[in-house]
């Protein structure tokens, strides 16, 4: 081999290395960076509201606290979201711009204040007549479906 060559192809080589050094990513999948939040949600008195609902604003994301009003949200994608917590009687609550940072755990956590919930009006209506008289009441014996009687 030509000493021109063996120049070419020692450079080239060079190049990959140096490459593949300074991008170690190339050749591998792509991982995508995430933290999780986790924290409480918790009534005015500190109690933990089990069953209390928290998810992150424009996302697929959410949990459910547990029976101590603990949540946590994992795999969150790195960058700045909004936070939001509800339960049925409570004022949901809101947070925004909450940064979440790769591999870290960002602490949140919420207090619900209860609020009366409107059921609307109810209606109660008595019915005239609401039993046959006897002798009017037939009974149908043996019969099945699409069987006439």
């Amino acid at each position: 081999m030509s000493r021109s060559r063996l120049l070419v192809r020692s450079h080239w080589m060079a190049g990959l290395l140096a490459l593949a050094v300074l991008t170690p990513e190339l050749g591998r999948p792509a991982v995508r960076k995430t933290g999780i939040i986790e924290g409480y949600i918790r009534d005015q008195a500190g109690t933990g509201i089990s069953g209390a609902q928290v998810r992150i604003e424009n996302s697929p994301l959410g949990a459910v606290a547990d029976s101590t009003g603990f949540y946590r949200l994992a795999k969150v994608p790195v960058g700045v979201v909004d936070l939001s917590a509800q339960f049925v009687g409570y004022i949901p609550v809101k947070v925004t711009g909450l940064k979440v940072l790769s591999k870290r755990i960002t602490v949140q956590d919420f207090v619900l204040e209860q609020q009366a919930v409107d059921i609307g009006e109810i209606s109660v209506m008595t019915a005239t007549n609401a039993l046959a008289p006897r002798d009017a009441v037939t009974t149908r014996q043996g019969t099945r479906p699409g069987e006439a009687a």
